[in-house]
């Protein structure tokens, strides 16, 4: 089962048509100026999964006031103003929650999971991309913790979303052995959360 339902992240990028969905971004934005954008979610730490897995864009605009969530055409869009090329990584930031704080390290799959960039902000794109993540990690793991504490609050029940602990075991188990901080995860975990992550509705897997 499992192994029907892995999917290359590479190949499903290319079955997006994502030349045209960024043309009408843009088109959507005709007022502000878009930065770049890139994947996130499970196409950007490879985790993705045929019929369980979103499509998620991160969006930077130069001149909208605020961060904010939306949607067009099945894809999740996270937009951030031209301030959070640096402000993404300030985990004491109020404007953003625990939940976006949780996926911050989502960028270091630059520069593959980049699918546009004006040229006008090559060198603000360049900063972000180049955000040395280890000044962060201990504040990063602080939030990523008091997202996953909040979600637990009240349930006895693991959704979907609860496979990112186990993502996060491994990076951080290869974090320790290799002093690189990166997506990759020793197979036992990647085999661990795709299974949590297709099975996490039967009773045995979505209790702890």
């Amino acid at each position: 089962m499992i192994n029907e339902m892995k999917v290359n992240n590479d190949v499903e990028r290319k079955e997006i048509d994502i030349d045209d969905f960024v043309k009408r971004l843009i088109q959507i934005f005709h007022n502000y100026k878009v930065m770049f954008i890139y994947y996130g979610g499970s196409l950007a730490y490879n985790t993705f999964t045929k019929g369980r897995s979103d499509i998620d864009l991160e969006v930077f605009i130069d001149g909208i006031p605020y961060p904010y969530k939306s949607d067009l055409s099945d894809i999740d869009l996270f937009v951030y103003p031209k301030e959070y090329i640096t402000k993404r990584f300030d985990m004491d930031d109020e404007e953003l929650n625990s939940y976006r704080k949780s996926f911050a390290d989502v960028y270091l799959g630059l520069p593959d999971t980049l699918v546009y960039l004006n040229d006008e902000y090559k060198e603000d794109y360049l900063k972000y991309k180049d955000f040395d993540f280890k000044k962060i990690i201990p504040d990063f793991l602080r939030e990523f913790i008091n997202y996953y504490g909040f979600c637990l609050e009240g349930t006895n029940l693991l959704g979907k979303k609860f496979y990112h602990i186990i993502r996060m075991r491994g990076q951080l188990e290869n974090y320790l052995k290799t002093g690189v901080y990166s997506f990759e995860v020793p197979d036992k975990y990647k085999e661990e959360l795709l299974d949590f992550k297709i099975n996490f509705q039967n009773e045995d897997k979505n209790k702890y």
